[in-house]
């Protein structure tokens, strides 16, 4: 067996897809349309009982979940590559940042993409969608007040810097002017789209460049 990635455009899948290629490791990708509800198929389910992407099947048949989990799995498995801060105040420093984004940062924007999870039937969804989108805004001004001017997030090129990519992008589909609000944000994001692994998983998940 070789490696499986399940993966949908544009989603928090994205990340693990950048980091994935950056490896260099080979592997079959294989696009769940969430748009279609194909994430609740049975088929998906014996890979993701949550119906979630991204998961990573590997070569034995075991499947990791999680987008954090991921991305630091591809890290340790591809030492040589350099994705993940070997220093442990390096490697807390990564961990830090990627927990925040999945549980500080992704969460305000699902609030406001779809917003009728979180109300009753019947309900207006507008608050919540409302609410979801000024506190996306707050948490992505809070990343860009965090960022270097030049660089990426820890230094030297890590598995963050495929993280954050994904929430500046989300940015801009949430209607933000990315380069007025977050122009830090934004500069790291192209240098991460400067890579040639980010431009294989772009173009793999028929993205454009910001």
């Amino acid at each position: 067996m070789t490696l499986r990635f399940f993966y949908s455009p544009a989603a928090c899948s994205l990340a693990p897809h950048i980091v994935l290629e950056e490896t260099g490791a080979a592997y079959e990708p294989v696009r769940v349309a969430l748009a279609e509800g194909q994430q609740y198929s049975d088929e998906y389910r014996r890979i993701n009982p949550r119906s979630k992407v991204p998961a990573l099947q590997l070569d034995d048949g075991q499947v990791l979940t999680e987008t954090h989990a991921i991305m630091a799995y591809l890290a340790d498995t591809h030492p040589d590559k350099g994705l993940i801060p070997t220093d442990p105040l390096g490697r807390a420093r990564a961990h830090e940042w990627m927990n925040h984004l999945a549980g500080g940062v992704h969460p305000h924007f699902t609030r406001f993409f779809r917003p009728e999870r979180f109300v009753t039937e019947g309900s207006d969804p507008a608050p919540v969608r409302d609410a979801g989108l000024a506190a996306f805004r707050a948490a992505l001004a809070e990343v860009e007040s965090r960022l270097p001017e030049e660089g990426f997030a820890l230094g030297a090129y890590s598995v963050v810097d495929a993280h954050l990519t994904v929430f500046l992008r989300w940015g801009g589909r949430a209607g933000f002017d990315l380069a007025a609000e977050f122009p830090r944000y934004l500069a790291l994001v192209r240098r991460v789209q400067q890579r040639p692994a980010t431009q294989r998983a772009l173009a793999m998940e028929d993205l454009p460049l910001l």
